[in-house]
């Protein structure tokens, strides 16, 4: 039959025949209790460490753990977890199972398995290690964890009267050159191309390719500059470009209209 007392082990049972009898006090007691228990958690710790070496002490002092094939193997995510995907390159380990003996480990002969023991300790796991060829082990590392995904690089996001007055510093850079008669803009998907042509067609100059992905931007900037639909790319339309910059007043036409691969928009000086 219990007797209902709660079991204490030998140090504090000590501590208590001493305080029992005054040789020490309730703070002396409480101190050598915290000391009896972090002499217990350094035990418990110097036992894991044993029944480790105890386990892998062959196959540590001579890398000969059992060979293993990973070709043909899946890897259940909370196991292979245990390492995070850049923690497994990086030391050449591969949690690949888990059962009654324990978290099942692929390394190779590079593999870092003081690295593995460290988490082994952390996770209160006991890890049994397996051999896979180099090549092997990298492989179905690659197979076991997602690639990161890779992000698209953002076009710049350039506000609307940004754009205008883009556009109208383009004109105006374009009419700095003698005997200008018309400027040709087109855009070919993300690209764009202006050229600054005289009366006879002739060209005066290409100008510098504008950043990518801006052609779009541009060539909407220069419909709401001439007031006609910016949304309308599919059908011709025609307008007139008037604005000043600084002291300077340009008045052109304009007729904008699909290609194959985006828009063309001619712009004549008046």
């Amino acid at each position: 039959m219990s007797s209902g007392k709660k079991s204490t082990g030998p140090g504090e049972g000590f501590i208590s025949f001493l305080k029992k009898h005054g040789v020490i006090g309730d703070a002396e007691a409480a101190d050598m209790s915290s000391t009896f228990s972090e002499g217990r958690e350094f035990l418990q710790r110097m036992g894991k460490s044993l029944a480790y070496l105890r386990t892998n002490a062959a196959s540590l002092a001579v890398r000969n753990f059992p060979r293993i094939e990973l070709a043909k193997l899946s890897f259940p995510t909370e196991v292979v977890e245990i390492f995070t995907r850049d923690e497994a390159l990086e030391n050449w380990c591969l949690a690949f199972s888990e059962d009654d003996d324990g978290v099942h480990i692929a390394v190779d002969n590079n593999a870092s398995l003081l690295f593995a023991f460290v988490r082994s300790l952390e996770l209160g796991k006991v890890f049994k290690y397996h051999h896979a060829e180099a090549g092997d082990l990298r492989k179905a590392i690659h197979r076991a964890y997602p690639k990161p995904k890779k992000q698209k690089a953002k076009k710049a996001s350039v506000d609307g009267e940004t754009m205008v007055w883009l556009v109208m510093t383009i004109l105006d850079r374009a009419l700095q050159e003698d005997g200008v008669k018309t400027i040709e803009i087109e855009t070919n998907k993300d690209d764009i191309s202006i050229h600054v042509l005289d009366v006879d067609g002739q060209s005066l100059m290409e100008m510098p390719a504008a950043p990518a992905g801006a052609g779009i931007n541009i060539m909407k900037a220069l419909k709401v500059l001439a007031e006609v639909d910016p949304k309308v790319i599919s059908e011709i339309q025609d307008g007139e470009v008037v604005f000043q910059l600084g002291v300077s007043d340009y008045k052109f036409g304009l007729v904008v209209g699909p290609t194959k691969h985006g828009e063309k928009a001619i712009l004549t000086v008046k």
